[in-house]
């Protein structure tokens, strides 16, 4: 019988003994270090898993963003509940400006998604799908 989404890791999927209320296994968890970055390093970790190549905490020489797929031109934001406030807002519309102009797409994820398991593996794989959506060359599409 398969075990439940709810049973296994949320990175290796084993059935394991759970490290905190995050999810995942004592193992992967050791292999992430847990810090300061930890959602976003559990976010990179599982798209690298998925076969993309992520660079947490890239620095483009303006700022510095929490994951990069350089291959897609992707920017990955993984933003607390302070970024729903109104000066922040205004900042973060200006740095996903200056990304587009680079050619630069900017995804803003939520940490509360890591309240629930389905949504998380929902927006890693949608994550996923646009990064690879993007690595096509878009003058393919004119031809």
């Amino acid at each position: 019988m398969k075990p439940s989404i709810d049973q296994q890791c949320l990175l290796c999927r084993h059935i394991k003994k759970y490290a905190g209320e995050k999810h995942i296994c004592r193992k992967c968890y050791r292999r992430i270090n847990a810090s300061e970055y930890f959602f976003e390093k559990v976010i990179a970790y599982k798209l690298a898993s998925y076969g993309l190549k992520c660079i947490p905490q890239y620095n483009d020489g303006r700022k510095s963003v929490d994951i990069c797929i350089k291959s897609s031109k992707l920017y990955i934001e993984v933003d607390g509940s302070h970024h729903q406030r109104n000066p922040q807002i205004t900042i973060d519309i200006w740095r996903d400006f200056y990304s587009d102009k680079e050619g630069f797409f900017t995804i803003r994820v939520p940490n509360s998604i890591f309240e629930s398991k389905k949504g998380f593996l929902r927006v890693t794989r949608m994550i996923w799908a646009i990064a690879r959506q993007r690595q096509k060359k878009w003058w393919q599409f004119w031809k």
